[in-house]
């Protein structure tokens, strides 16, 4: 048994080996790299996210407020934006909407703005989390999560931006 267990890492060492050489010398698919790269990248900017919007949850919404105490939809992203990627979106919906470049709501990634257009109201945005949720601010709950397939969002939904190249 032991020396089966010895020839299972032998194996797995050269095989670590081999991959280690090709990549070195170039010789490895370059879409394997590219695509690990950038899903690490997605991945760590879905967890900053989530950490941020940690510290916002259950923030009352306040319209026209940019306050821990208090913020609206466009605030919220204009406030993440401004923390993590030092990036200056407008003030409002009416002009985030046209930031960035248009996405296909079935390409969404981490960081995306989603942009909803729901009854008696001028425009409502969020920051795609990915995993089908945004974070956002309610008129009842305050800064919270959801999640886009909800049929109240999904039948509210206008349009999404990436702004995060």
């Amino acid at each position: 048994m032991r020396t089966a267990v010895k020839g299972c890492y032998a194996k797995a060492s050269l095989s670590l080996y081999v991959a280690l050489l090709l990549l070195i010398s170039g010789c490895a698919p370059s879409h394997l790299i590219i695509t690990d790269v950038k899903d690490r990248y997605e991945s760590k900017i879905e967890q900053l996210l989530r950490n941020e919007v940690k510290l916002w949850l259950d923030v009352p919404h306040s319209m026209g407020v940019i306050e821990s105490d208090g913020i609206d939809c466009s605030g919220f992203v204009m406030a993440v934006y401004n923390k993590l990627f030092e990036i200056k979106l407008p003030r409002d919906t009416e002009n985030q909407v046209l930031s960035g470049i248009p996405v296909n709501r079935d390409e969404l990634r981490a960081g995306d703005l989603v942009f909803f257009v729901p009854q008696r109201q001028k425009g409502h945005v969020g920051i795609y989390l990915g995993n089908g949720e945004f974070a956002h601010t309610s008129s009842r709950k305050g800064v919270t999560v959801s999640k886009i397939s909800d049929p109240y969002w999904n039948n509210y939904y206008l349009t999404s931006r990436r702004i995060l190249q």
